[in-house]
């Protein structure tokens, strides 16, 4: 359950922002997202899915049907979103490298690596195919709880952000959480 949580916090981060590199040629303003996954494993080892109530397993198995359903996505995209690197930026919450492997104005790809507890390697890759339109995927690779892979296409809807909620400050979540947290004994 803790590495599907995971996952789905890494899809949060990057599909928002995964347009957001320099010079990226879309418009600015409303945009839809739907993003759809596969995985090609179970999130938990056979031996302990076979441990597990059958209730709770029930619970767990809707979990991840219900993750791979297409998700549907609003999100702002303002002209200084797209004067910086976010994708890289949001990376660096769970302690994950990225780098870009390959940029234009119309195509990027980008590869992160995620240390333990949230061992994961990814590649993303998203291209502009109009300044209105963009399609994408992402492929994460986990040792231990085999890849998923993350199709994204995304639609602009307009000029105005009006009706589009702030888009979540995770690297302040994540800050005001370790904060919090007691700190390990020496």
């Amino acid at each position: 359950m803790a590495k599907l949580k995971t996952t789905l916090l890494l899809v949060t981060l990057i599909v928002p922002t995964i347009t957001l590199a320099s010079s990226f040629s879309v418009k600015t303003g409303a945009w839809e997202t739907t993003t759809s996954s596969s995985m090609n494993q179970s999130t938990i080892p056979a031996e302990t899915l076979a441990k597990i109530p059958p209730q709770m397993r029930a619970q767990f198995e809707a979990q991840i049907k219900a993750s791979q359903k297409p998700h549907v996505t609003k999100s702002c995209i303002t002209q200084d979103d797209l004067n910086q690197n976010k994708m890289l930026e949001s990376a660096q919450i769970l302690n994950c490298t990225s780098k870009i492997i390959s940029s234009s104005s119309n195509k990027m790809t980008t590869q992160s690596s995620c240390p333990p507890p949230h061992e994961s390697s990814a590649i993303s890759t998203v291209e502009a195919i109009t300044p209105e339109k963009m399609v994408g995927t992402i492929d994460i690779t986990q040792p231990k709880n085999g890849k998923i892979h993350i199709d994204i296409k995304g639609q602009w809807l307009s000029s105005s952000c009006a009706r589009i909620p702030p888009r979540v400050d995770w690297k302040a979540k994540m800050d005001a959480i370790h904060k919090r947290a007691p700190s390990a004994p020496k």
